[in-house]
């Protein structure tokens, strides 16, 4: 009997205890709550005035190329070498010759049956033109030269070795298939476009490159859950002069809005009701809450169609956030207020 009075009395103990953290807790943040909104009506002016107003959306990239192999047409030994690695070619130019005595010697001598041939049937004349077509393009194949502009990225053979029709003598980076590679989220499909202008950053380098988007994918990929839409730069210039290669990474503005010489003013200083956008523009010592039209909108600024002449002064609230650290600083409300000594008045 006794054991079970001083069984109620832990658990009743333990619920009165309960009961008290959370009322305490209920009251701490209360307190808090009451803290927060308690926090002063800070003002700052802002004097409007004309000014650029552009967004950009940040991604990043990484830079691409296509990489050729340069393969030998015909079979032979290799006698000459005339690239190393890194080397910047133009199109055309030699890269290495097969020993071509053999191929020369099959030229004369299909040259020698076609000029043998000019007097006889048609038939036998065309056989043997074919004949020498194709021994002087095996002989010229002895020579193996550069498909386009770029840089030699490995050179595969060397001098004596025997190489056979389709052995790959190098490998060339293509030059005009530079490019920036990046991937943009899903939601920003809408605001990318074809011919948008960019400006790449390589940190590395300590260069920023403008550039134009070339091509948007017409389909989306998903890696993790995550939809992108993978899109191409092209870079203006030489970006190989800059020390731009492939394989470098790089940041990615994409400019989406630029205009010149219209009215902005900062995001914190508009506010809106049921009917429309508004700002509180200093009048004296009172404010005049004034409805305006407003344009494009970044999370900074905002840009004003009208309601609103060069010169002006509105008040915008700092961030709260800002405004508590500060308060903080400074060691209290107390020493806080506003340009007016108190909220500022709105005039009727």
């Amino acid at each position: 009997m006794k054991k079970r009075w001083l069984w109620l009395i832990i658990v009743v103990a333990i619920i009165v205890v309960l009961i008290l953290i959370f009322f305490r807790n209920k009251n701490q943040n209360s307190s808090n709550q009451q803290s927060t909104n308690s926090l002063p009506q800070f003002f700052l002016e802002y004097k409007v005035k004309r000014s650029e107003l552009g967004d950009y959306l940040e991604v990043t990239g990484n830079v691409e190329a296509d990489i050729i192999s340069i393969s030998s047409k015909v079979a032979g030994e290799i006698v000459e070498i005339f690239v190393t690695e890194g080397q910047q070619v133009k199109k055309g130019e030699p890269v290495a010759k097969v020993d071509d005595l053999s191929y020369r010697k099959s030229y004369l001598e299909a040259l020698s049956n076609y000029e043998s041939s000019l007097n006889s049937s048609e038939r036998l004349k065309e056989l043997r033109k074919l004949e020498l077509e194709i021994a002087k393009k095996n002989l010229e194949n002895a020579t193996i030269t550069t498909p386009t502009d770029g840089i030699i990225d490995e050179v595969n053979v060397k001098i004596g070795d025997i190489v056979g029709q389709g052995t790959v003598i190098a490998t060339l980076i293509d030059e005009n298939s530079l490019c920036v590679k990046a991937w943009i989220d899903e939601v920003d499909l809408k605001k990318v476009k074809e011919n948008s202008d960019v400006v790449v950053e390589f940190e590395q380098l300590g260069i920023n490159l403008n550039g134009k988007i070339n091509r948007i994918s017409p389909s989306a990929v998903s890696s993790g859950g995550i939809v992108s839409i993978p899109i191409e730069i092209t870079l203006e210039g030489n970006p190989w002069e800059k020390g731009v290669i492939p394989n470098l990474t790089c940041n990615v503005k994409i400019l989406l809005m630029s205009k010149k010489n219209v009215i902005v003013i900062p995001r914190n200083g508009l506010s809106n009701d049921e009917n429309g956008y508004y700002v509180m523009v200093k009048n004296g010592n009172t404010t005049e809450k004034r409805y305006i039209e407003t344009g494009e909108m970044t999370e900074d600024v905002v840009e004003v169609v009208s309601g609103l002449n060069e010169g002006e002064t509105i008040l915008i609230q700092p961030n709260r956030e800002r405004l508590r650290e500060f308060m903080q600083e400074i060691g209290g409300s107390q020493q806080f207020r506003t340009p007016f000594g108190g909220p500022p008045p709105v005039g009727r």
